[in-house]
């Protein structure tokens, strides 16, 4: 890119200047501060692992006072039609 301005490749600022002009990191401004906060870490995940494997068992749940089975009462069973007698013939001497 720097045929695009005219400038020769070899002109150009020191890579060691620009090292030194460079912001430093966080971690490296905050040397102690990381440190604190990396140990704090380090003692509360061993505290948690700690508790995890030192609590007492759980009790188990009591029981229920009896065993209750409800049993799904059947609809009722439709009525049946009313039987239908057969329509009586007219007597044949009859008009």
């Amino acid at each position: 890119m720097p045929r695009a301005f005219g400038e020769d490749p070899e002109l150009g600022p020191d890579p060691e200047i620009l090292k030194k002009l460079e912001p430093p990191s966080v971690f490296a401004e905050y040397k102690v501060l990381t440190a604190v906060f990396l140990a704090a870490g380090v003692v509360l995940a061993f505290y948690f692992v700690k508790w995890v494997y030192t609590a007492p068992p759980h009790e188990p749940p009591k029981p229920a006072r009896e065993s209750v089975y409800i049993d799904v009462v059947p609809a009722p069973a439709p009525a049946a039609p009313a039987p239908t007698q057969p329509a009586k013939e007219p007597a044949k001497g009859s008009n």
